[in-house]
């Protein structure tokens, strides 16, 4: 990789929500990136914009369009290696959860020779195959293609994700298939929502992802509690972390390996009563600045 300037930040918009069936998702990367601004300027942190109208014209076709999601996702993997490749930090705004398929591809091939780790942060797996997933929604899909137990293509990876390199934190709503075909099959760690509660979170992080590695992590809001943090998501989960879990664990990573890449993703702000909203959105941002801050 070329070398980044310092205290450079590349914030990358993945307007889509195709790989679900409720829209509003499309509309969170332009609201996140103007609320972060601001902090961003104050902070002096030089910071480059990645839009993309092909994403955002792919994203008028009907939700689980195949060829408008990989194609969505191929515009986004491009400008996901433009920012890695300039930036110091990389922040991925999504948009539904197939954004995992660009912005993890991109990742991998950027740092293919590198110790590298993925933290899936999420209350579901995203590990369905196409044949295997009952709801056919394709943003519960993403991590399956990036193992290469589904291909298509229409989406090439050249840098498989290998299942060493990939580490579940605060599953709680697993599909069979995912749980015995892939994660038991594969031996995929996870982090389970008391371990991050209950045990020293630096000894976590070292124990489970190491230290001098690069890091993406894909962090689903929906991986936190709905009753008391990020309601405003299309598939929430009772139960839950807190953004302060979060966003110790985020600090933790990163005082100890290179976090360099970070999406977040399913945050609907057209979801919930106006309260709830503001909640999510407060709640977002303040887990974001910490990314910023780390």
């Amino acid at each position: 990789m070329s070398t980044a300037p310092n205290h450079s930040f590349g914030i990358v918009k993945y307007n889509c929500h195709l790989g679900q069936e409720k829209p509003g998702v499309e509309k969170s990367p332009d609201i996140l990136s103007d609320a972060l601004q601001s902090y961003l300027d104050q902070n002096h942190v030089l910071s480059h914009i990645y839009d993309s109208n092909e994403i955002r014209k792919q994203d008028l076709k009907l939700s689980e369009d195949e060829y408008a999601i990989f194609q969505a996702n191929l515009s986004l993997r491009h400008r996901v290696m433009q920012s890695l490749k300039t930036n110091t930090k990389t922040l991925n705004i999504g948009g539904d959860h197939t954004m995992g398929l660009g912005t993890v591809s991109a990742f991998l091939e950027c740092f293919v020779n590198k110790e590298k780790v993925i933290i899936w942060l999420d209350a579901h797996a995203d590990v369905n195959t196409r044949k295997a997933s009952k709801s056919g929604h394709f943003h519960g899909m993403p991590v399956a293609f990036l193992l290469g137990l589904d291909k298509d293509e229409k989406f090439p990876i050249n840098v498989r994700l290998k299942p060493e390199e990939l580490i579940y934190v605060g599953l709680r709503d697993v599909d069979l298939f995912e749980k015995n075909q892939v994660i038991s099959k594969y031996n995929i760690r996870c982090i389970s929502i008391a371990q991050l509660i209950n045990e020293n979170v630096d000894e976590l992080v070292t124990t489970f992802i190491g230290e001098h590695k690069y890091v993406h992590i894909s962090w689903d809001v929906d991986s936190t509690n709905p009753e008391t943090e990020i309601s405003s998501t299309g598939t929430p989960v009772k139960g839950g972390l807190t953004c302060e879990q979060i966003k110790a664990f985020i600090h933790a990573i990163a005082k100890h390996n290179q976090l360099v890449s970070f999406d977040v993703t399913e945050l609907n702000l057209t979801l919930g009563s106006a309260e709830d909203r503001k909640a999510s959105l407060d709640n977002t941002v303040n887990v974001l600045k910490s990314y910023i801050d780390c």
